[in-house]
């Protein structure tokens, strides 16, 4: 259920003690995206017009993970540590520390503290011509509630907030704007992300996971804040014993708060995607093991021709749960 996307957390385990699962391997991602940075080799360290989609950028990317809960069962506590399944698969390498407690009758509740255990990069001025850009530390750290399977029906609903901070962001400082203009740029302030999804059990080892997502990006810049909403649809079906394939489809619209000084016209963009993610369970009779392999497009169109970006991604994971 871990790798059910659009599913909330797993039930808790009937006896108390450690129980998790690590995962690592190594993923082949494609980017073209004029935000992307040269960390991984998958950005342009500069851009020779603003006008333009950005050139498409290919590497092999290690992202492990690792997700640890201790459960108290007669009380119905549990504590859980790390970067959790649905995250790991949209690309978030975010971690949480929390505390969940199973209330009969009412569902998992859970709170815990979101942080990034890693440093994540941005172009301090992505927008800079000509020469080569710099990058700048993004911080971002907040709390998420959840509420899983709601009431004893397999609702749940998890929401996010953080916030966000560049380290020096110069965004549009050398395009000539006034004051106002480069202040509506600016990346600081806050993420809130909230989502609502539901197990839909189809028969024959098939079901169906729908979620519907809000994202609010409150920054300190209007032009920098939008609004977008999304509905993923995953489809889990279990072609055997040990075979598990998750397909899921997604699609979104995202829209700025106020015209971009630059473009002189409010960001409107398009998302869309779809992914491919087999389970092979007891990877060589070992119960514990399995094998990962996920296969993704995503396509974000912007009516801003240098916002619009592509990602495609696949990649094999070893995966121990214990």
């Amino acid at each position: 259920a871990q790798l059910a996307l659009g599913q909330g957390s797993r039930g808790f385990p009937e006896d108390s003690g450690w129980s998790g699962n690590v995962s690592a391997g190594l993923t082949y991602i494609s980017v073209a995206s004029n935000f992307a940075t040269d960390r991984y080799g998958l950005g342009d360290e500069s851009v020779d017009s603003l006008d333009q989609q950005a050139d498409r950028n290919g590497a092999f990317v290690g992202f492990p993970r690792i997700e640890v809960n201790y459960t108290f069962a007669e009380s119905g506590w549990q504590l859980h540590l790390g970067n959790a399944a649905l995250d790991f698969y949209r690309f978030d390498r975010a971690n949480v520390a929390g505390v969940r407690k199973n209330l009969d009758g009412v569902g998992i509740l859970g709170i815990g503290y979101v942080f990034s255990a890693l440093p994540d990069y941005v172009w301090e001025d992505p927008y800079r011509l000509a020469t080569d850009r710099e990058k700048t530390r993004r911080r971002s750290a907040g709390g998420r509630f959840t509420w899983d399977y709601i009431g004893g029906t397999p609702v749940s609903f998890r929401y996010t907030q953080r916030q966000i901070r560049i380290g020096d962001d110069f965004s549009g400082a050398e395009l000539g704007l006034n004051p106002r203009e480069l202040e509506s740029l600016q990346r600081d302030g806050s993420q809130r992300v909230a989502e609502i999804n539901v197990f839909v059990p189809l028969g024959r080892g098939m079901a169906l996971l729908p979620a519907l997502s809000y994202i609010g990006n409150d920054r300190d810049g209007e032009a920098a804040s939008n609004q977008a909403l999304q509905l993923t649809i995953v489809l889990r079906a279990a072609l055997s014993e040990r075979l598990t394939l998750l397909a899921e489809v997604l699609g979104g619209r995202l829209q700025a708060d106020e015209d971009n000084p630059i473009f002189s016209e409010r960001e409107e963009n398009n998302r869309y995607g779809a992914a491919l993610t087999l389970r092979y369970s007891q990877l060589f009779g070992f119960e514990p093991l399995a094998l990962i392999v996920r296969a993704g497009s995503y396509r974000e169109r912007s009516n801003i021709d240098f916002y619009s970006g592509d990602i495609d991604s696949i990649g094999a994971f070893i995966g121990y749960d214990f």
